[in-house]
């Protein structure tokens, strides 16, 4: 019995450091001013130009790229948001895991409003929309696991529960 105790303990402490790990990179990557941000990503655009690639097409490419950064970055905040949640609440319902949408969909809002107050930036809603489809992502993704990869229970009379 303790080992499973000790198991789920590990699991708040991992999951609930990789949810603030998150959240620090997505609030110092919002922290940055404009002219450092896109000296960030520039090197894309140098590369690509390097490689015989026209302007246009580097620097469109460029901001697909970072925008899959901010999908990146919602998807891992809400699943490592997820799998905190269900060692907290030891549940794998599903309003576990719409919780940890909420939480990260707030997240993205208040870090909007975060880069109204950054030099050269701006908080957009298209941003947040970005933003929840990594969200939404994680979610299905979450939801595949914990019904297509977990071991199913069983009860006391060796017939298997639904969750």
């Amino acid at each position: 019995m303790k080992t499973r105790e000790t198991r789920r303990y590990i699991g708040i402490l991992f999951w609930g450091i990789a949810t603030l790990t998150c959240m620090i990179i997505i609030f110092f990557m919002s922290h940055k001013p404009a002219p450092e941000s896109a000296e960030m990503s520039g090197f894309i655009v140098k590369w690509l130009l390097s490689q015989g690639i026209g302007r246009d097409i580097a620097e469109s490419l460029d901001l697909i790229v970072r925008k899959c950064a901010h999908m990146a970055e919602y998807f891992a905040l809400t699943f490592s948001a997820t799998f905190f949640l269900i060692y907290i609440k030891g549940s794998f319902y599903v309003r576990v895991r719409l919780t940890a949408v909420l939480f990260a969909f707030l997240y993205a809002i208040s870090d909007e409003v975060h880069q109204l107050f950054v030099e050269g930036r701006a908080g957009r809603a298209t941003d947040v929309l970005i933003d929840s489809v990594g969200i939404g992502i994680a979610f299905v993704v979450t939801t595949f696991l914990i019904k297509y990869c977990r071991k199913p229970r069983y009860s006391a009379n060796n017939v298997k529960k639904s969750v």
